[in-house]
């Protein structure tokens, strides 16, 4: 072996790296043009914070002694595809996005959220999202039990809430087809209802510091052996690091434990899959 014929292995294998390298690089790239033209309809900015049970019963009483205490009971179903069968891979937690059926009382609300970190404060969840509402009582019982695809609504049978200028599943439809290597593009209905929890929600405004700030306590079952209680709190997009403050502030008076939630409802809802 001479001299030119070392240096061309060796540029051939500096090349293949390189290759390799652009690649890993093209991919994110791809993936970050894709997230850049999903414009959002808002930015959803919000404490939360992860309660014990006697936290949570602790702060229960403060609340329900202010007015107005309201109480609801919310259904929660989460929509993905799994990649491959017992894979831990799902398209849309992979991505970044967490599609959910939620319904109170005799409506129910298409909800896609995208996951962003927050450049002021990485105590606070920051998420884009699109919302539309359905009526229809048939229409959320078919979505519920996967007898439809959720991909089949549009404007008609699911209309866009005031604070949304885009529709949740046309903004979803079209991410999946910009999406070169998506494998979703010409079969959307393998996306399917895959987990669900029930969520008790009790809320009531405290002012704090002189700001009002609405409180949201949950307990949200995802089976009979796991229950989870949390505090959210939607910021405004000024004061949302010094309303954390206070927040953490008025928890320690009243002795309070909590961690910052390290994971959504939807998030945990992969832990507990439908059979």
């Amino acid at each position: 072996m001479n001299f030119f014929t070392n240096i061309t292995i060796t540029s051939l294998f500096v090349f293949s790296l390189a290759c390799q390298t652009v690649h890993k690089d093209n991919t994110k790239a791809h993936l970050s043009k894709l997230h850049s033209n999903n414009s959002p309809t808002s930015t959803e900015k919000e404490i939360k914070l992860t309660l014990s049970k006697t936290g949570y019963t602790t702060l229960y009483k403060i609340l329900s002694n202010h007015k107005p205490f309201n109480t609801v009971l919310q259904n929660n179903y989460y929509f993905d595809y799994r990649l491959s069968k017992g894979s831990e891979h799902f398209y849309l937690k992979d991505h970044g996005f967490n599609l959910r059926l939620r319904t109170k009382k005799n409506k129910g609300v298409i909800t896609l959220k995208e996951q962003i970190k927050s450049k002021q404060d990485a105590n606070i969840f920051s998420r884009h999202e699109f919302e539309c509402e359905i009526q229809n009582k048939k229409l959320i019982q078919k979505l519920k039990n996967n007898h439809l695809s959720i991909f089949t609504l549009d404007e008609n049978t699911c209309k866009k809430t005031m604070s949304s200028t885009h529709h949740p599943i046309s903004k979803l439809k079209q991410y999946i087809l910009n999406d070169k290597m998506s494998p979703l593009k010409n079969k959307f209905h393998v996306i399917k209802m895959i987990s669900r929890n029930a969520t008790t929600r009790v809320s009531s405004p405290l002012i704090i510091n002189e700001k009002t700030l609405n409180f949201e306590l949950d307990k949200t079952s995802f089976s009979k052996d796991f229950i989870t209680y949390e505090l959210e709190i939607e910021l405004a997009q000024a004061s949302s690091s010094s309303s954390y403050q206070d927040v953490i502030h008025f928890l320690k008076l009243h002795n309070i434990t909590h961690q910052i939630s390290k994971k959504s409802k939807g998030g945990l809802s992969y832990l507990f899959l439908d059979p």
